[in-house]
């Protein structure tokens, strides 16, 4: 990485430098990751702003430019993945991976984009599917017609890390 690059309410951004690759140097296991796990002691950013299937998964953009991070790694509560059909009103409807949870006493349905995890759940037919003990990586993306959404960015499971 070349340098810090913070923009908006994206604080953990960086500049990568183009002219270097990236090699795999190793995992981490389940067990060392569960130090890095962190506890917002309250909601992820602000709530009370859902979009058409989503709840509490949108943020005003001119709110978002005053929060001081877009990342969390968290353990959810009653984490459910929702494979269902959504829009179909400009367009054809399209098969999507939902994450709804519970976290510190509030309830989220939040776009899956850990491109993993969506591919295996688009395999299987429309339905829930329920994880009993994994972690997300909670992103407030760049903004979207005037929101920042709020994006399950990876589905963490024991399995998946190799125990």
């Amino acid at each position: 990485m070349i340098r810090p690059e913070p923009q908006h309410h994206q604080q953990e951004n960086h500049v990568i430098d183009a002219d270097d690759y990236w090699a795999k140097r190793g995992t981490v296991s389940w067990r060392d990751l569960q130090p890095a796990v962190e506890d917002p002691a309250g909601p992820l950013w602000l709530n009370g702003y859902s979009s058409s299937y989503g709840h509490n998964d949108r943020v005003p953009e001119d709110r978002a430019n005053g929060l001081p991070r877009s990342l969390y790694l968290v353990r959810p509560d009653e984490l459910m993945l929702v494979v269902a059909s959504e829009g179909g009103d400009f367009g054809p409807p399209r098969r999507r991976v939902r994450a709804r949870f519970k976290l510190c006493g509030h309830s989220y349905c939040l776009v899956v984009t850990d491109p993993w995890m969506e591919r295996q759940c688009l395999a299987k037919s429309d339905g829930e599917t329920k994880l009993d003990d994994a972690l997300l990586c909670v992103s407030l993306g760049e903004a979207f017609h005037g929101f920042p959404y709020k994006l399950a960015a990876a589905v963490i499971t024991a399995q998946r890390a190799g125990g």
